[in-house]
C-alpha cells in the first residue's frame, strides 16, 4: 500500500507540474500572439506610411522636373538674347563708321 500511496503522490505532483507547465505555455502562446498582432499592426502602419511618403516624393519629383524644365527654357532664352546682343554689338561698329 505504501508504494501505491507514493505512486499516487508522485502522480499528483506530476499532474500539478504538468498543469503549471500548461499554464506557462498558454501564457507564452498568448504573448506570442500579442507580439504577432503588434508586429502586424506595425507592418500595416509602415506600409501606409511608405505609400504616403512615396506619393509625396513623386509629387516633389514632378515639381522639381517642372522647375528644371523652366530653368532650361530660361537658360536658352538668356543664350538667345546674349547671342542677339553679341550680333548687334558686332555689327554696331560698322554702323557707327557709316554715320
Amino acid at each position: 500500500m505504501k508504494d501505491q500511496s507514493k505512486t499516487k503522490q508522485v502522480l499528483i505532483q506530476e499532474m500539478a507540474s504538468l498543469r503549471q507547465r500548461i499554464t506557462e505555455l498558454e501564457q507564452c502562446e498568448s504573448g506570442r500572439k500579442q507580439a504577432e498582432d503588434a508586429l502586424r499592426e506595425t507592418k500595416e502602419h509602415l506600409e501606409i506610411r511608405v505609400k504616403e511618403r512615396t506619393a509625396e516624393l513623386e509629387q516633389v519629383n514632378r515639381t522639381l522636373q517642372t522647375e528644371i524644365a523652366k530653368r532650361k527654357q530660361a537658360e536658352e532664352a538668356v543664350k538667345r538674347e546674349r547671342q542677339r546682343l553679341d550680333d548687334v554689338l558686332e555689327t554696331l561698329p560698322a554702323y557707327v563708321v557709316l554715320l
